[in-house]
């Protein structure tokens, strides 16, 4: 069994590698979409608009 200062520090551990993970697929992303938006040919544009439109079921 772990003592309650290990556990500590595992899950502290644990918890910064997963928001740093999480961070990093964020802006990974938000980076794609904004490279995809850059694109000046009218079919992405359009692309875009579809991707952000909501649909009702």
């Amino acid at each position: 069994m772990l003592s309650p200062t290990s556990a500590y520090t595992w899950k502290r551990d644990y918890l910064i590698a997963r928001n740093s993970y999480l961070q990093a697929v964020k802006i990974a992303k938000r980076d794609h979409w904004n490279q995809f938006l850059e694109r000046e040919d009218p079919k992405s544009i359009f692309k875009a608009m579809a991707y952000t439109r909501t649909t009702y079921s």
